[in-house]
């Protein structure tokens, strides 16, 4: 007889039964074993992933900098940022600008990041929490990493990549479980994401495939009013 080994935690499985009396396993809802803490409801709520570019680009400087300023902004307001901890472009600005928020940046609480692996040899996970173990590919840490950390996302500009993670959410969206708040999807660049934008108005409009109007999908959004979205968490709520 032959046995395939299989690396499993006793703790994070249960016996399936079927109907040819074959034993099988299936593994945790939790793939990337994101730490408990990050996965809670009130985390994910409290928590905005921004994506873009890893690449600095003369095109997206002010896009850059602004991303900065609103990683940096977010913190003080409460919330926690989570990137893939990169160096350069909207990745780098997202990462250095949480930082920069932090009380103290050599015990960082709220700038969290998701690895891949291989690495791409610009992270710094010194100055970052990092919340799970690497990814296996962009997909899956979308899938098994920032999907299941948080609730709000900015995509800024950038590259292949980020249409990929764009368009991975709004079908997640789409798609979602009934009774399922849905995600926060913020396109940030009108001009920039312009040619996606019509795609989705071309699938709801002209062929009537979306199901969905765009917008209770993602909302469009300019950089600069970006912050008007998320509420000072520190400050108690107005009492209407």
């Amino acid at each position: 007889m032959i046995v395939n080994s299989v690396r499993f935690n006793p703790n994070n499985i249960f016996i399936k039964s079927n109907p040819n009396k074959v034993l099988a396993f299936r593994g945790t809802d939790n793939p990337l074993e994101i730490q408990d803490q990050y996965i809670s409801s009130e985390s994910k709520n409290n928590t905005v992933t921004i994506l873009g570019s890893s690449k600095d680009a003369d095109f997206i400087k002010d896009a850059i900098t602004m991303t900065s300023l609103i990683s940096n902004e977010l913190v003080k307001r409460g919330y926690s940022i989570l990137t893939g901890c990169g160096d350069k472009g909207i990745m780098g600005a997202a990462y250095k600008g949480a930082l920069s928020a932090e009380k103290d940046p050599e015990n960082p609480e709220k700038n969290l990041a998701i690895l891949t692996k291989p690495i791409w040899g610009d992270e710094d996970t010194q100055h970052c929490k990092v919340i799970s173990k690497p990814a296996v590919s962009e997909s899956d840490r979308i899938e098994n990493g920032f999907l299941k950390a948080s609730n709000n996302f900015l995509i800024m500009p950038g590259g292949p990549c980020s249409i990929q993670e764009a368009s991975t959410l709004i079908a997640k969206n789409k798609y979602r479980a009934k009774d399922t708040p849905p995600l926060n999807i913020f396109l940030v660049g009108k001009d920039y994401y312009k040619g996606l934008i019509q795609q989705y108005d071309d699938m709801d409009k002209k062929a009537g495939l979306l199901g969905t109007k765009p917008e209770n999908l993602f909302t469009v959004i300019e950089p600069e009013d970006v912050l008007e979205k998320f509420p000072d968490l520190k400050q108690p709520e107005k009492k209407v």
